[in-house]
């Protein structure tokens, strides 16, 4: 699931740039890809990187 990276890091870079509507929803649209995943960080941490 390539694209649940891709969306929670287009999303942090979205927050770097203040950007937060966007980063948010990015994030968030992460966070679905999962089925509502509640720890998403950890998540990706111990399954994509």
């Amino acid at each position: 699931m390539w694209f649940v990276e891709a969306y929670w890091k287009i999303g942090t870079l979205y927050l770097d740039r203040k950007e937060y509507l966007k980063g948010a929803f990015e994030i968030t649209r992460a966070r679905e890809v999962l089925g509502g995943h509640r720890d998403i960080k950890n998540y990706i941490k111990a399954n994509i990187v």
